[in-house]
């Protein structure tokens, strides 16, 4: 089948974005597995969750890979249905944060918190948690956190000092929490709206290939490169 110049763009469009769908996949399954396995509740399920999204994201990819590649129609179809479907559930999500707007932790959360921290032991045991994950202590430092014997929690301290913390983290945990956390929020929703833009592309994309390829191939015939 000779190919136009436009067939031809959107093929190699769906292939190098599938490809780096791919390789953002497969990241995101290595960080989930990673921090599947030093974390655990609340981040444990975080992780879990981008584990999956990840595996998701590769298999999406692979079958949009395959269909541009190989010039199957049929794949090109089912991978432009399935991105379709995929896309309407993030509209539906973007709808539903909107209505719902999530709030964000600030600097006047955690120090909320940490007020809290000798009268709740729910809070306690979260943010012992916080600490130990994030290698910090106190609100804006260990000044906090010390008790009467000169001692700190052991969530301040490296792994080792369970019964008397004297060399605490330096670090707050306010500050050392939102600087990690808002650069990724940031990123997510970057990635998150080029994502879908990328994606809308791709579902024009698979459609034109695969009505180009229905209809100006002779009835019965195979592509050449449609055989696995």
């Amino acid at each position: 089948m000779e190919q136009s110049k436009t067939y031809k763009i959107w093929k190699n469009y769906l292939i190098i974005v599938n490809i780096l769908f791919e390789i953002f996949g497969a990241a995101a399954i290595f960080l989930g597995f990673y921090a599947i396995l030093r974390s655990s509740n609340t981040s444990g399920i975080l992780a879990a969750t981008l584990f999956i999204s990840g595996a998701t994201v590769v298999l999406i990819s692979i079958l949009g890979y395959l269909g541009a590649y190989k010039e199957n129609p049929k794949l090109l179809k089912l991978y432009g249905v399935i991105v379709i479907i995929l896309l309407l559930l993030k509209v539906c999500g973007f709808v539903y944060f909107i209505l719902n707007p999530v709030h964000h932790p600030t600097d006047a959360d955690f120090k909320k918190i940490y007020e809290n921290y000798d009268e709740n032991p729910s809070i306690a045991a979260s943010v012992d948690t916080l600490q130990r994950e994030f290698y910090c202590c106190g609100y804006d430092g260990p000044h906090s956190m010390l008790k009467l014997d000169g001692t700190y929690p052991s969530s301040c301290c490296r792994k080792g000092q369970t019964t008397s913390c004297f060399l605490p983290y330096p670090d707050g945990c306010a500050a050392k929490i939102l600087g990690t956390l808002n650069p990724i929020l940031i990123m997510s929703r970057v990635m998150g709206y080029a994502g879908f833009v990328l994606q809308l592309f791709c579902v024009f994309g698979a459609f034109y290939m695969a009505d180009s390829i229905e209809n100006k191939r002779p009835a019965g015939s195979k592509s050449p490169y449609s055989n696995f």
